[in-house]
């Protein structure tokens, strides 16, 4: 399962991707939860909604080569985000991990096994 880091800092030890239209349609709609640790990495994606999932996520806009552009803490349930343009790729995390780990736009973060 592959981990999404920053610098020595494991961002999520348990990343899902999801690269075709299904997954990145269903994203975490269906889910009960959203444990600590956990990921999703949606690409292509600049923009999400929360419809589906019954909770609040972070949400991590990111460029191709995983540079952070912006952060859009606590999404709650029901909402959309805004569309990110610079973005190419969205990390979803479980609510309160971005503030946690003082995630900022401008940080690089990188994929690894």
């Amino acid at each position: 399962m592959p981990k999404m880091l920053r610098g020595s800092d494991v961002v999520a030890r348990d990343l899902e991707i999801a690269r075709t239209p299904m997954t990145r349609l269903v994203g975490l709609g269906f889910r009960q939860d959203f444990p600590s640790g956990k990921g999703l990495l949606i690409t292509p994606c600049n923009s999400v909604h929360t419809f589906w999932p019954r909770f609040a996520i972070d949400v991590v806009f990111l460029t191709a080569d995983f540079r952070i552009v912006r952060i859009c803490a606590r999404l709650a349930h029901k909402r959309l985000s805004p569309i990110v343009w610079q973005a190419h790729q969205v990390l979803e995390l479980p609510a309160g991990t971005a503030e946690s780990l003082a995630l900022e736009p401008g940080q690089s973060l990188t994929l690894s096994e």
